[in-house]
Formats: C-alpha cells, sequence, structure tokens
C-alpha cells in the first residue's frame, strides 16, 4: 500500500469516527504530544514495536490535523523541508543545532 492510500485510509477513519466533524485543533494537537511523549519512553528503553507504533499513532494525530487545519502532510512536508533545506549548523551532542542567521 502506497503512502498516498494510508493517509486516505486514515481520514476516512477519522471521519467516519466524527474526529473531523466533531473534533477540534488543540484536543488532537494534545493527542500528538500524547503519541510522542510514547515514542520517546519507547526510545528510551529500546522497544522497537513501541518505537514502530508511537511513529505510526504520531503520523495518524498529523494526517488528521493537517486535515483539521485545511492542508495535507505533504503540503506541511513540502513546507518544512523548504525551511531547512539550506540551514547550516552543527551536532552538539547528538542533536543538529542551526546556526544563527
Amino acid at each position: 500500500m502506497t503512502l498516498f492510500d494510508l493517509i486516505n485510509k486514515v481520514l476516512s477513519w477519522a471521519d467516519e469516527k466524527g474526529i473531523l466533524k466533531e473534533g477540534n485543533e488543540r484536543a488532537q494537537a494534545a493527542k500528538t504530544v500524547e503519541e510522542v511523549n510514547e515514542l520517546e519512553s519507547a526510545i528510551i528503553v529500546n522497544d522497537r514495536q513501541e518505537i514502530k507504533d508511537g511513529i505510526g499513532d504520531a503520523l495518524v494525530t498529523l494526517i488528521i490535523q493537517a486535515e483539521m487545519q485545511g492542508l495535507s502532510l505533504a503540503e506541511c512536508l513540502d513546507h518544512a523541508y523548504d525551511q531547512i533545506k539550506d540551514r547550516e549548523g552543527k551536532m552538539i551532542n547528538g542533536t543538529f543545532v542551526k546556526n544563527n542567521p
């Protein structure tokens, strides 16, 4: 199944569950934070199955959030890449830190 197919399945599921019609953006953002925190916990204990689950769950919440905002995941990713593509910086303690403009 392609990423496009999976995104459409997520959006259909969210529509069927009433999330797109009755949900709200702030609650969806809180759900994203919850899923990312679960991902971090899985990374700390190196639980590969839970890492996969956390990444997938976070993506689901972001796909839904994008739809609530009238955006697409591809549009958001394209925008983010446009922001970082020429960014310069260095690795510090395992994290990329961008140079100040």
